[in-house]
């Protein structure tokens, strides 16, 4: 996909890339590309996805800088780990995830009560119970 001058998009794509029109003109073609890509990836989406993907955005864009700081963090963190370390972490996240909401929720304010050096204290017992080969 050639990034290409706006006048030469489709008008679908025009559309959806409204709010960059007036900056197109000044945007590398790696900056181009990336918002075409952006683009196909959107038209090509349900319309459930798209509603997903726009509570995503404004949830993101209601973050501070340092929540959203927090989470590049944690995301270049996750990048790092071995292929197999993150299939434990999608397998536990999707476990997680299988939970019944008051049971997620129960989780999550037992976590957010725990003073820092408990929650340290928790990560470490865990990660050396999977060292030992258990989970």
């Amino acid at each position: 996909m050639l990034a290409q001058e706006w006048s030469e998009l489709r008008p679908e794509v025009q559309a959806t890339l409204a709010n960059v029109e007036q900056r197109w003109a000044g945007l590398d073609q790696a900056q181009r590309q990336r918002y075409l890509q952006g683009a196909e990836r959107w038209l090509a989406m349900s319309p459930q996805l798209r509603e997903r993907a726009l509570v995503r955005l404004q949830r993101w864009q209601n973050l501070s800088d340092e929540e959203r700081q927090a989470i590049r963090a944690r995301f270049q963190q996750f990048q790092s780990l071995t292929d197999e370390q993150k299939a434990r972490v999608r397998k536990q996240f999707q476990r997680y995830q299988s939970l019944p909401e008051s049971k997620r929720e129960a989780l999550r304010n037992r976590w957010e009560s725990l003073s820092p050096e408990k929650k340290r204290e928790l990560i470490e017992r865990i990660q050396d119970r999977r060292n030992r080969g258990g989970e």
